[in-house]
């Protein structure tokens, strides 16, 4: 594409007229887009018509992938791809912690009718401290609960 063609100079200018205007003009094959198409008037129209194979070429051109050989200003290093993270070990890994509903306090205090006050006071001094606690807490409280009074427990008749 010669830039001294005078048809080519023509739809060089009126494109840049175009950008300067706030409109945005694509080549979709032998068709021109331009938006905001509500935006252009009747003047506007047919002089994309009359320049219409100028703008497409143009257009073509700019859209166009770089030549081979052409000097390159992109460093060599930002042009590869970042290394991947390794990803982390499994012991670094956090672990789900499931959360204690209110069915599970419920069975733990039904479950331990003699130790529901103890086990409340221990969540609640974990609730006072900010400490994260979670199911896994809440078991670990009642088997402490369990066994501190399991020995105070009197025996049942089979069990002697």
């Amino acid at each position: 594409m010669k830039t001294s063609d005078p048809s080519i100079l023509a739809a060089s200018s009126l494109l840049v007229e175009l950008k300067a205007a706030g409109f945005t003009l694509t080549a979709e094959g032998s068709r021109l887009r331009a938006s905001p198409a509500d935006m252009l008037t009747d003047e506007l129209r047919q002089r994309i018509r009359e320049h219409r194979t100028g703008l497409i070429s143009i257009l073509a051109a700019e859209s166009a992938p770089a030549v081979q050989g052409t000097a390159d200003t992109t460093p060599a290093a930002s042009m590869q791809p970042e290394p991947r993270k390794p990803p982390l070990p499994p012991h670094e890994l956090a672990p789900k912690r499931r959360a204690i509903t209110s069915s599970d306090l419920v069975r733990a205090y039904q479950d331990n009718p003699r130790a529901s006050k103890s086990i409340a006071g221990h969540l609640a001094d974990l609730q006072n401290a900010h400490e994260p606690y979670d199911f896994d807490d809440l078991k670990r409280i009642v088997a402490e609960e369990a066994a501190r009074i399991a020995p105070t427990q009197p025996r049942k008749e089979n069990e002697r």
